[in-house]
């Protein structure tokens, strides 16, 4: 069944919950069953508001990872849920994801989102690698998460970004040059992109994203 479609499954199952700690208790003990049940559970935990999320779950959940695509792709839509609160969550098992040339285009654009709200300077190597990645979603996440490192080298590739052949991944440069403060780059943000998406009367004002429709 699609993800998206147990994604919505799950959310109802938890808006009807009587008692949402049972529910996401009966979760946690999934994920130590089966394929099925793994990927079920991590996908149901996915759905829980991240202030709902139990802190310690970082664990057991980056303990999942690199298993197999099915339960990477769901244990990182709760990980990247998880990754919004102070949770312990250790990022080797991450690394080791985006580090191998054989992660699948969907794993590893998961696993650079997660990077995007937990930024760590191991990761930007690989990052920069997946920036020129052939998968248009796989360079858009890498380029959104280069946007929360420092330095010469991920500024230089969210520079080039801004020539992508993708609008999607072109606009998460632009808005990471953006919210960087990047002087150079708000004057060249100012003086070279579609109006379309900002509106800016002054380069040196606020950059606000004009509202984005879903990509097609």
């Amino acid at each position: 069944m699609a993800a998206w479609l147990l994604g919505h499954i799950y959310a109802y199952e938890l808006r009807s919950e009587s008692d949402p700690a049972a529910w996401i208790a009966r979760q946690r003990e999934k994920l130590a069953g089966d394929v099925r049940q793994r990927v079920a559970a991590a996908l149901a935990l996915a759905q829980v508001a991240e202030h709902n999320l139990p802190q310690d779950l970082g664990l057991p959940l980056a303990a999942l990872l690199n298993q197999d695509d099915p339960t990477d792709f769901a244990v990182l839509r709760a990980l990247t849920k998880l990754s919004k609160t102070p949770a312990e969550i250790p990022v080797e098992p991450l690394l080791s994801l985006i580090c191998n040339p054989d992660t699948s285009p969907d794993i590893l654009h998961r696993a650079c989102e997660f990077f995007g709200q937990r930024p760590d300077p191991r990761a930007v190597p690989e990052l920069i690698r997946s920036a020129r990645s052939l998968d248009e979603g796989v360079r858009r996440a890498a380029v959104a998460a280069l946007g929360m490192a420092s330095g010469v080298e991920a500024d230089t590739v969210l520079h080039s970004a801004l020539e992508d052949a993708s609008e999607w991944v072109r606009r998460a440069a632009l808005e990471a040059l953006a919210r960087n403060q990047n002087e150079t780059a708000r004057h060249l943000l100012f003086e070279n992109f579609n109006p379309k998406w900002y509106t800016v009367t002054d380069p040196a004002a606020p950059i606000t994203p004009a509202p984005v429709t879903a990509a097609t």
